[in-house]
């Protein structure tokens, strides 16, 4: 499935050779160049999208397909068929995202598909987002919605271990009291979002039900909400250089109010490469890197280690991801 999106993608690309100073020479520069706002650095295309945030969708004006794959908890496993440790977190993702209307109006359509990994269970989600922008003068809003079909399947009831199964003396010695689930798990649900930006400042704001398996303890499944806001300012320190704190904050509702803050800073160089430090959900120190080559092709690679030492012994590495992107004016431009 990706490399199909990947061959329609280069198949594009004589028609998207287009003059690029086209949006120049109106009276307004066009709406996500870099005379326009600051908010096309090439961090924000690599490290959010719409899956964060479906306002996000075509937001860069381009037609863009990427792929990445992810591992986390790098030293937990569980057995195969063979009885050998196997990787138990990981994920792989693809989506196609484009932007549609004129040089001053845009509409966003994105669609993304996962498959992913955790301990004994598998999820695939699909997701189609769209988005909608409102100017007025130099402010900016985005509204976005997305519709998420998730499908999980549990592959090894057997291999799970449960809060009742322990014993903190004599370790796992118990039957479990749990009741086994449905080998698979279907749910459908929608999230909404929306970004403002002006200028060099920008802030997103998003709201969906939390994704989780469905096997989770006492299935509290989709009732739990997750909140997510966003803000960064981009600072501009001469030879192409842009540094770019910025926060974020998730409230996760269940009844009670769980809060995960992160922070970093972003140096982006000239809109060809980044670096990205910073402290994840409290818990994981975080760092990325990325490079453009000729705006067509970004690789990029992350990986984030954890600030609790017992988390640390336990799980190793918290993640390691790469990626690339390839993407060009679309062709009706």
């Amino acid at each position: 499935m990706p490399w199909c999106f990947i061959i329609l993608a280069f198949a594009f690309q004589p028609l998207a050779a287009q003059n690029s100073t086209d949006s120049l020479v109106t009276s307004e520069p066009e709406w996500g160049t870099k005379n326009y706002s600051q908010e096309d650095k090439i961090f924000n295309r690599s490290v959010w999208s719409f899956i964060d945030n479906p306002a996000l969708a075509g937001f860069d004006r381009k037609l863009a397909v990427a792929y990445r794959f992810r591992m986390k908890n790098l030293s937990m496993g569980v057995p195969n068929d063979e009885g050998n440790l196997e990787l138990a977190f990981m994920k792989h993702e693809v989506f196609v995202d484009l932007s549609t209307g004129g040089p001053k109006q845009n509409w966003g359509t994105a669609i993304y598909y996962s498959n992913e990994k955790e301990l004994q269970h598998s999820i695939q989600r699909l997701v189609s987002a769209s988005s909608f922008r409102v100017s007025i003068n130099n402010h900016h809003l985005v509204f976005g919605m997305k519709a998420t079909l998730q499908f999980s399947k549990l592959n090894d009831w057997e291999g799970l271990t449960y809060p009742d199964m322990i014993d903190p003396r004599s370790g796992f010695v118990y039957e479990t009291q749990e009741i086994r689930p449905n080998n698979t798990f279907t749910v459908l649900y929608f999230g909404y979002g929306l970004k403002y930006y002006w200028k060099r400042f920008s802030f997103d704001y998003s709201v969906e039900p939390k994704p989780t398996t469905g096997f989770e303890f006492r299935d509290v499944g989709h009732r739990v909400i997750r909140n997510k806001f966003k803000s960064n300012y981009h600072f501009n320190v001469g030879d192409g250089v842009t540094i770019s704190p910025e926060f974020v904050a998730e409230i996760i509702s269940d009844g009670n109010n769980i809060g995960l803050f992160s922070g970093y800073v972003t140096i982006t160089y000239k809109d060809m490469a980044y670096g990205q430090l910073g402290i994840a959900d409290n818990n994981r120190l975080s760092f990325r890197a990325g490079y453009q080559l000729k705006d067509m092709l970004v690789i990029e690679a992350g990986l984030s280690s954890y600030l609790d030492r017992t988390m640390e012994k336990i799980a190793g590495l918290a993640s390691v991801d790469v990626g690339i992107r390839y993407q060009i004016r679309p062709w009706y431009r």
